[in-house]
């Protein structure tokens, strides 16, 4: 997202990091993202099955990061196979079947 970028930048330039913020950054970027899938049904682009795993792995993704705050670096037992389950380029593909 956009605001990473920024938000990110300023939190490395005086050292501040928190747990909320951690938190709350990845909710404001799955809200994007379920809002962008969302518009994307309305418009007829997306059809209903691919939304709903869309918003599935969403849903799945962020609670894998308020359970496990560093699993992104550790990939590591039940962390490692739910990131291959939820793969991006199984999004991919299924997008490009649907």
């Amino acid at each position: 997202m956009g605001s990473d970028f920024f938000d990110g930048r300023i939190a490395r330039k005086y050292h501040v990091a928190s747990k909320f913020g951690y938190i709350l950054d990845g909710l404001g970027d799955r809200a994007c993202h379920v809002s962008a899938y969302l518009l994307l049904f309305i418009a007829g682009v997306l059809n209903v099955l691919v939304v709903w795993i869309l918003i599935f792995r969403e849903v799945s993704q962020y609670a894998v990061r308020l359970v496990e705050t560093d699993w992104h670096s550790t990939q590591s037992g039940n962390c490692m196979l739910l990131s291959l389950l939820l793969d991006d380029d199984i999004v991919a593909r299924l997008l490009r079947a649907g």
